[in-house]
């Protein structure tokens, strides 16, 4: 992404907001770059060594029409259920849970090229990536 002042405001954005992991019993709330252990046992729990949280909510970053917004959410979700991976429900959000709140699918386990393709075919300029240690971190495209 270059380094323009909307690419600075979107990075800064992306790095404030909170990522939520609807996971069985507790919502799993992920920061970037903050280790959580709560989502370091749900991937022990799964046996997966990382999980990627998408969205097909405002690509490009450009805030769209709300059907236009669910439609895509729920072709990610078919696109997600034919690659036969365990998958979670989940959701982001500025901290404060103002507007926009982005549904997202959390993947268990899917390559770096599956959840690349995923993220760019929903025109995404990132997705959260939750390593083996439970560390979420922005993974630019």
């Amino acid at each position: 992404m270059p380094n323009t002042s909307n690419s600075v405001c979107i990075r800064q954005a992306f790095d404030a907001a909170r990522y939520v992991i609807e996971a069985p019993g507790a919502d799993i709330v992920l920061h970037i770059g903050q280790a959580s252990t709560a989502a370091r046992a749900l991937l022990i729990a799964l046996e997966a060594n990382c999980a990627a949280l998408i969205t097909a909510y405002n690509p490009g970053g450009c805030v769209v029409d709300h059907a236009i917004n669910q439609a895509a959410q729920r072709a990610l979700q078919r696109d997600t259920e034919a690659l036969g991976l365990t998958s979670m429900q989940g959701y982001n959000s500025a901290e404060d849970g103002s507007p926009p709140i982005e549904p997202t699918v959390v993947l268990f386990r899917p390559s770096q090229a599956e959840a690349d393709a995923l993220a760019q075919r929903y025109g995404q300029l990132a997705y959260v990536l939750l390593g083996q240690e439970g560390m979420p971190v922005l993974r630019w495209l």
